[in-house]
């Protein structure tokens, strides 16, 4: 027969002999186990936005369909560079920051063609507390998204915390919000240019046309839930304002479609009543059949 009491008492002097070890060891460990489960939990998961665009019924429009073009290609024009390039201007989605949301930093943000792509650090002072830099660190490389070339790193701009509300430096506009600016923390930004900025949209960007149900589905995945949400809902817009756009100007086509064939038409019907005309007045004596 098995002693279980035997078994219960030994280990229960080997828990008390190792009682200062268990009684230090343990407070870490939890300790530990905290602080990788804060950083999940900030580290938000990538979620997704989604928007609907219901689509005008065209299938029996036949002079639409005639003129053609625009209907069949809903789904390219959103995902044109060019499409995309107004979205980043729109946003200013050349600015990127890691590890932050930049909403979070930024209350505004405006960044314009003159802005030096390249990679930035807004440092506080570790000697005074109320002082802070920015540097420009290194600058962007035309062909990769992800490496970065060195450069002497300079300070482009530097104040007092106490006065600091938004940065302004050469194309660049940033407003800082309330809740940054009562804790500041130093950060790493970088200002890519337009083309590596629509790819950035590019990656994240789906985009889902259904001609049975007549709409566009468009969905985009990041971390930073707001600024996702503004991305899809600003596509949306864009979108829409193009389709009116390119329906004003198929319609213009259209009506001067027809008014060139009504006046073909009526030029057609002038020059066969003045066949008739001329016909009876040379023939004053043949009648004309009215069948």
């Amino acid at each position: 027969d098995i002693d279980f009491g035997h078994y219960f008492k030994h280990y229960l002097n080997l828990i008390w002999r190792w009682k200062w070890w268990i009684l230090i060891t343990f407070p870490v460990v939890f300790i530990v186990t905290l602080v990788i489960a804060l950083r999940i939990s900030y580290g938000n998961p990538k979620l997704t936005t989604r928007a609907l665009i219901g689509l005008e019924n065209v299938s029996g429009m036949t002079a639409v369909q005639d003129i053609g073009g625009f209907e069949n290609k809903k789904t390219e024009l959103i995902k044109t560079r060019s499409f995309l390039a107004e979205i980043v201007n729109k946003l200013s989605l050349q600015l990127q920051i890691k590890k932050h949301h930049r909403y979070t930093v930024f209350d505004s943000v405006h960044v314009d063609s003159t802005a030096i792509p390249g990679k930035y650090e807004f440092k506080l002072n570790s000697e005074r507390s109320d002082q802070y830099t920015i540097r420009f660190l290194a600058k962007q490389r035309d062909n990769e998204i992800s490496f970065w070339k060195r450069a002497k790193s300079r300070v482009i701009e530097s104040g007092k915390l106490s006065s600091l509300q938004s940065l302004k430096f050469q194309g660049v506009n940033l407003v800082f919000t309330d809740k940054f600016l009562k804790n500041p923390h130093d950060l790493i930004f970088y200002v890519l240019n337009i083309r590596f900025a629509v790819e950035y949209i590019l990656t994240h960007l789906k985009i889902n046309h259904n001609p049975h149900i007549g709409n566009i589905s468009i969905s985009f995945e990041g971390k930073d839930y707001n600024l996702i949400t503004q991305i899809v809902n600003t596509i949306g817009d864009a979108f829409i304002e193009k389709q009116s756009v390119y329906k004003k100007i198929k319609t213009k086509k259209i009506i001067e479609a027809l008014e060139s064939q009504l006046a073909k038409s009526k030029d057609e019907l002038m020059k066969s009543e003045n066949k008739i005309k001329n016909f009876r007045l040379a023939n004053p004596s043949v009648g004309l059949n009215e069948s």
